[in-house]
């Protein structure tokens, strides 16, 4: 599996080959705490039942990190979250985390799938 970005006009371009799926409220509310820093080509993936506001913070996160809020494949806000930062809510059904920069050419109205 494969997180890719296609921006308006654009080829896709994959951010990330090595998917890890937080699934359930535990693993989703764990995240990335007090894990190893993502290495490039890496990605955790929410995904949820359901769009609406989701809060993402980066408390106990040893490194920067891309956060793309998504709903339907489409981008809703992208955002670089340093550690410890209280982070941003958007609305989402499906959150990608990213080593930091990787994101950097994702924009609002982008397509972002998880194939």
């Amino acid at each position: 599996m494969a997180v890719i970005h296609r921006a308006p006009g654009e080829e896709p371009t994959r951010l990330a080959t090595d998917l890890t799926f937080a699934d359930g409220q535990i693993r989703q509310g764990i995240g990335l705490m007090l894990a190893q820093p993502l290495e490039p080509g890496e990605a955790m993936v929410f995904r949820f039942d359901d769009a609406r506001n989701r809060h993402v913070h980066t408390w106990f996160v040893r490194a920067p990190i891309d956060v793309v809020w998504i709903e339907r494949e489409q981008v809703v806000e992208r955002m670089t979250l340093p550690p410890w930062s209280f982070g941003r809510r958007a609305r989402a059904d499906t959150i990608v985390e990213l080593p930091a920069d990787v994101a950097a050419d994702v924009s609002a109205g982008d397509i972002v799938r998880i194939d």
